[in-house]
């Protein structure tokens, strides 16, 4: 394109940016409440190429509308589930169907710091688990003020529960690994969960959606979407996979990084703090009797499947693999104890 004058080099234009921790996600430096600017980038971090795929650019302000929406009719997402979601508002794709399909392109992202409220101030969710160089937990000044029990309980109610909410109460899945995790706080006390990154990051099935008359006409939107089995692109034709994505981002691959890092640097054994996990979890089911709702999704299943991220990488495959781990919240009837941590 640059040697036959299809495109040419601007050089430096408009505002300043940075990167984000995704690396290809960038930051308005100059005014950080405007828009994330999210980039195609060809390279392979974990197990996947981070281009753009132009049916993703297409529809990511559909799923974002369709998203905001369901947040905003249902109450318990202000209330007792607060949730907050960062719409991908606009994108743009070059070489739809050419050899550079995927590789030239950007999505515009409503911005973490256009939706603080005041007093609020919010962290990736991945630096709950981060050791600062002298050897403290970055989390350890918020733990010495509120208490470790009492701080955990509130961040796993803020943390879990709009996921678990949207999967269960609405029948929509998340990738709800830590980077697509943002905790707003007041001075440390967890308040509200901010989620984004859903261009190719949600699953649902449609005999499960609690408003299917609000679901996306994805056919009419874009032909590849026509002959899409089922799996491949947003819809699934069996629940497993929404309980996967759920439970193998949220649990195994988030929050065992938090357990492991309380378990070490606090004393707090890793069984208590999945027991806590499991209480709020049936704190959930007691004020939203979604029995039947839960069943069908096999949250208590002995096994659940985990992406295998290392073999993808090293093997170079074209589509996922996953193995078996065991599901630490099968019958759980462990109830944490409540042992004082407020010294640590």
């Amino acid at each position: 394109w640059l040697a036959d004058g299809r495109a040419y080099g601007l050089g430096a234009l408009g505002p300043a940016y940075r990167a984000s921790q995704s690396v290809r996600t960038l930051m308005n430096a100059d005014d950080p409440a405007r828009a994330n600017v999210k980039l195609s980038l060809g390279i392979v971090n974990t197990a996947s190429r981070r281009n753009l795929p132009p049916h993703a650019v297409d529809i990511a302000p559909v799923i974002s509308t369709w998203l905001t929406g369901i947040v905003a009719r249902d109450g318990h997402f202000q209330q007792r589930y607060p949730l907050v979601l960062l719409p991908e508002y606009a994108g743009i794709i070059a070489d739809r169907d050419g050899p550079l399909a995927g590789q030239i392109g950007a999505i515009w992202r409503q911005s973490v710091e256009a939706v603080l409220l005041p007093g609020e101030a919010a962290v990736p969710f991945n630096l709950l688990a981060v050791t600062e160089p002298n050897g403290s937990p970055a989390i350890a000044p918020w733990i010495e003020r509120y208490g470790l029990l009492p701080w955990l309980t509130r961040l796993l109610e803020v943390a879990v529960l709009p996921v678990w909410h949207l999967l269960v109460g609405h029948g929509i899945a998340v990738e709800a690994h830590a980077q697509n995790m943002v905790l707003t706080h007041r001075n440390g006390w967890p308040e509200r969960l901010i989620l984004r990154d859903f261009h190719d990051s949600i699953e649902y099935s449609p005999e499960f959606l609690r408003e299917p008359a609000e679901e996306p006409p994805f056919f009419d939107l874009n032909p590849i979407f026509r002959d899409g089995a089922p799996n491949q692109y947003y819809w699934s034709d069996h629940l497993e996979a929404l309980r996967e994505l759920v439970m193998d981002t949220l649990f195994i691959y988030n929050l065992t990084d938090l357990s492991d890092l309380l378990a070490l640097a606090f004393g707090l054994p890793e069984m208590e703090f999945w027991g806590r996990v499991q209480r709020c979890l049936e704190g959930y089911a007691r004020r939203e009797t979604p029995g039947a709702r839960l069943a069908a999704l096999g949250t208590q299943a002995p096994e659940i499947l985990t992406e295998s991220l290392m073999r993808e990488k090293l093997l170079r495959t074209e589509g996922e693999l996953h193995h078996a781990v065991p599901n630490i919240l099968a019958d759980l009837s462990f109830v944490a104890r409540e042992v004082d941590y407020a010294a640590y």
